[in-house]
């Protein structure tokens, strides 16, 4: 048998998988388009006899299962089912064939044997929806002792299952470094902003409360559509983070641009530049114009939304909070003012004209409130670059930090288990 250890995150925007085949190699990370679609068989055949002359494409660009009867496409092959806007949907139903898609990609793209496979495998879900844990796991052995996957039969072992919800990867991160003894005494705030909800998870001092509605940036997104014409979620979201990474520098040439982060004036960037559609010059400068605007607007108003509900989440005097996911570089500006922060800086060096760098730490904004420091992705980012090596654009490896490390401490958590749970049977069998 081949054990394969895998931590699933079936977000908004895109599955996220980090996972290891041999125990001596360092995770790897899969990312796979969020659709999922049930298609009748006799349409999955007419379209790969059509197909198959022409293309050979790998398994996850065309991802396909059958279970219990039933055939799902899932990930970017579902996109030529016009698959159907399931941001509404509930994640855990959704999670099982995706955990089934993820297993038969690792299991191709390592060629292991489909019938020989110890799966040892850690789940996040919404806040609103861990309660729903049980009804996963229950269905999911039974679904992965038989399945296909892209017409190979698989049988699947479950040998180990940990389930915890949306930003219990950044508390399991936390606890490794600052120890288990914080929750007794501490007051921490998780802060998970995904593409369909966000999660907030509240330890005072060992109580946990929680809650994951679904307002994730979507919402901001549908509401810059509603401004404008011809433009989608896809389309605007790549622009918008290209032109943060476009705007990041690691100097700054005043006091109060070091201090204070700032939203990008957007009609500056010319990733905001490709979403205007007409020839014409001066109908594209006005239709960038246009779009720059519509961001402002839906920032204010998505903030509005986001704010109020922080207040309730929350309360004024956290020790600190973890942030992460995608979403959450976009808001840094409010966010840093929300929890009073400001940022602490220096001359770069002794020299007068010297730019300006941050510090690291954080001050209060405002004397008479309460300062809770941001950690921002738990203070890995460096670490995760390193560890799964991304060795795309220094862009990408920004935006996959954010996005994976909840799933990657997650994945931590179920490697540091299955090792106690090894040691604990080698001793057992040494004692006996």
């Amino acid at each position: 048998m081949t054990k394969i250890e895998v931590c699933v995150d079936p977000g908004g925007s895109q599955t996220k998988v980090i996972y290891r085949v041999k125990s001596s190699e360092r995770p790897r990370s899969l990312l796979f388009e969020p659709e999922l679609e049930e298609i009748s068989s006799e349409n999955l055949t007419r379209f790969l006899e059509r197909e198959s002359v022409m293309s050979n494409p790998p398994a996850v660009r065309q991802a396909y299962l059958e279970v219990n009867k039933r055939t799902y496409v899932v990930g970017y092959f579902a996109s030529k089912f016009n698959p159907e806007d399931r941001l509404d949907e509930v994640k855990y139903e959704n999670a099982l064939y995706k955990t089934l898609a993820a297993v038969g990609v690792i299991a191709e793209e390592n060629n292991l044997n489909p019938l020989k496979i110890s799966l040892h495998l850690a789940v996040l879900l919404p806040w609103n929806e861990y309660q729903d844990r049980s009804k996963f796991h229950q269905k999911l052995p039974t679904y992965l002792k038989e399945f296909k996957f892209r017409g190979v039969s698989y049988s699947v072992e479950l040998e180990k299952f940990i389930c915890r919800p949306e930003g219990g990867g950044l508390a399991a991160i936390y606890t490794g470094i600052n120890g288990s003894q914080w929750q007794k005494s501490k007051k921490l705030g998780i802060l998970m902003f995904g593409h369909r909800n966000i999660t907030a998870l509240n330890f005072d001092r060992g109580d946990l409360t929680g809650d994951s509605p679904l307002i994730g940036f979507s919402k901001l997104l549908d509401n810059v559509i509603e401004r404008t014409s011809g433009l989608n979620r896809e389309r605007i979201a790549v622009a918008i983070f290209h032109s943060l990474d476009e705007k990041k520098s690691p100097t700054y040439s005043s006091p109060s641009d070091a201090k204070q982060t700032f939203y990008p004036v957007w009609s500056d960037f010319g990733a905001i530049a490709t979403l205007a559609n007409a020839r014409d010059e001066d109908l594209r400068q006005q239709e960038i114009e246009e779009v720059s605007e519509a961001i402002d607007f839906a920032t204010q108003e998505y903030w509005a939304i986001v704010s109020k509900w922080l207040a309730k989440v929350f309360p004024p005097d956290l020790d600190s909070v973890i942030i992460s996911g995608g979403a959450s570089r976009f808001l840094k500006p409010d966010l840093e003012r929300h929890f009073n922060c400001q940022h602490m800086y220096a001359k770069k060096d002794d020299s007068f004209a010297s730019p300006y760098i941050r510090t690291g730490e954080y001050q209060p904004l405002a004397q008479d409130r309460h300062l809770v420091p941001i950690i921002w992705g738990a203070g890995l980012g460096q670490e995760m670059k390193e560890i799964l090596a991304f060795g795309g654009s220094p862009e990408l490896e920004n935006s996959l930090s954010y996005r994976l490390v909840d799933a990657y401490g997650l994945f931590e958590l179920l490697v540091t288990k299955s090792r106690k749970r090894n040691s604990k049977k080698s001793h057992q069998q040494i004692s006996c």
